[in-house]
């Protein structure tokens, strides 16, 4: 399994893309009734953008998986000195094992990560490692209009394939979300059994 057109554009132009505040809020992380030492796994930090308002969510752990090892330095930059609840992983999370110490995370964080050869797969061994009753937090670049970058329209999920997806993985529901500030994207959540 392999991610298509996974190259990412400069920095400041990617950080125009989306309002990383809205897509947290709407995921429902930081409401005051949200609990914060839950654990998550980011998949594909990328330059920290998520990744530096996630670590103030999900302050019990917070596991990024990585290929790319300039990528881990540049989020690393992004994160106040001693942080001890953040922690990186230089790994392929699609063939290589995952550390035993990111198994049982409540939340999955799936962002720009569906554009695969079998999405599905990757759903599913990361519903394995997850502690029952898990999110799957999936965000994604629309395939219903153009939008200044992302992957090939006919690589892109649509809200079609995640119903077919939750069903695959017998989930509990599946919820999208409103976005408006970032109209390139669409987000959803997915309630594992």
């Amino acid at each position: 399994m392999k991610i298509r057109d996974s190259g990412m554009p400069e920095e400041a132009f990617w950080e125009t893309l989306f309002d990383v505040d809205e897509i947290v809020d709407a995921f429902g992380w930081t409401g005051t009734d949200e609990p914060r030492d839950r654990h998550a796994i980011e998949f594909g930090c990328g330059y920290g953008s998520f990744t530096a308002a996630l670590k103030d969510v999900f302050r019990g752990r917070l596991d990024c998986f990585e290929l790319e090892p300039e990528m881990i330095c540049r989020t690393k930059a992004r994160i106040p000195e001693g942080c001890s609840t953040v922690h990186f992983h230089a790994l392929d999370f699609l063939a290589e094992p995952w550390p035993s110490e990111s198994r049982g995370a409540e939340v999955a964080i799936l962002f720009h990560m569906l554009h695969l050869d079998d999405p599905l797969s990757l759903l599913r061994r990361v519903s394995e490692h997850l502690a029952p009753g898990g999110t799957l937090a999936v965000l994604h670049w629309r395939s219903d209009r153009e939008t200044p970058r992302g992957p090939a329209m006919n690589t892109r999920p649509t809200l079609a394939d995640l119903e077919h997806w939750a069903d695959e993985l017998n989930a509990r529901s599946l919820t999208t979300l409103n976005l408006t500030r970032s109209p390139h994207h669409f987000a959803a959540s997915i309630e594992l059994p």
